[in-house]
């Protein structure tokens, strides 16, 4: 990931084919990785519920494994979000910091202003949000009904968030 700072990105592209084999490569190794830290904090944190939280009484494998697989999924998403946007800045790191300020502070920001300026149906569909939405209307909780966005909605729009950073990075890369 820190190919563009130290300019080592020019080797690659000058020993690969193409820069398109290049970029799908890093984005299908950043998913893998996403998807491999999920499953070990999903099965980290199983095993903890299992040990130390009375494990999984009253509820059904089939939710359990609902949440699971759509915490892989939102994993992988934000993994290649974060992919996308470092090869949009050229900079992994600051991508990892523009990603960790702007789920606690920047998207609320953002979110209280298209609130205050009367466009708060637009803020629901936030990245951060979205992930939300993903998340909790996969399981059935009483405020399901009152969710703004719901399954499959929800995935939906995360993954647009998803094709629009990988293909801005792709796209400045590229170029």
């Amino acid at each position: 990931g820190s190919e563009f700072q130290h300019r080592t990105v020019i080797t690659t592209f000058l020993t690969t084919r193409g820069r398109d084999r290049v970029l799908a490569t890093k984005l299908t190794v950043a998913a893998i990785f996403g998807l491999a830290y999920c499953l070990v904090a999903e099965a980290v944190s199983a095993l903890t519920i299992l040990l130390f939280g009375g494990g999984f009484s009253g509820a059904d494998f089939g939710t359990v494994g609902a949440v699971l697989g759509t915490g892989l999924l939102c994993a992988v998403l934000w993994a290649l979000i974060g992919a996308g946007l470092g090869l949009l800045t050229g900079s992994m790191t600051g991508s990892v910091l523009a990603i960790c300020a702007w789920i606690p502070f920047g998207e609320l920001i953002v979110s209280l202003v298209l609130h205050g300026i009367g466009l708060g149906a637009i803020a629901q569909y936030l990245p951060g949000q979205v992930t939300w939405y993903t998340l909790f209307s996969v399981v059935a909780v009483p405020f399901k009904k009152k969710m703004a966005v719901r399954w499959p909605l929800a995935p939906l729009v995360l993954i647009l968030w998803t094709v629009l950073f990988c293909g801005l990075g792709w796209w400045r890369t590229r170029n």
